[in-house]
């Protein structure tokens, strides 16, 4: 737990190991901080506080219609 803490100080928040855990696990899987606080019901700083070491890697979003993003790949004859 120490890897979480600043300069070597014991930590003074009471935010179980768990729900850290849990928000660097959602960080890892790209969501934002807003997301992340709003998930684990704590505090958006205290999630970038535990998870700023973890780049946010955009997922690309799925097509909200398929039959469109499948007619977006082909061209159409004219």
């Amino acid at each position: 737990m120490s890897q979480f803490t600043k300069k070597g100080q014991p930590p003074s928040h009471k935010t179980p190991f768990e729900k850290i855990e849990q928000c660097r696990q959602m960080r890892t899987d790209g969501m934002t901080y807003a997301h992340i606080a709003q998930i684990a019901h704590i505090g958006e700083s205290t999630v970038k506080r535990y998870t700023k070491d973890i780049p946010l890697v955009q997922k690309k979003p799925l097509p909200t219609n398929r039959v469109t993003s499948l007619l977006a790949a082909w061209p159409v004859a004219q």
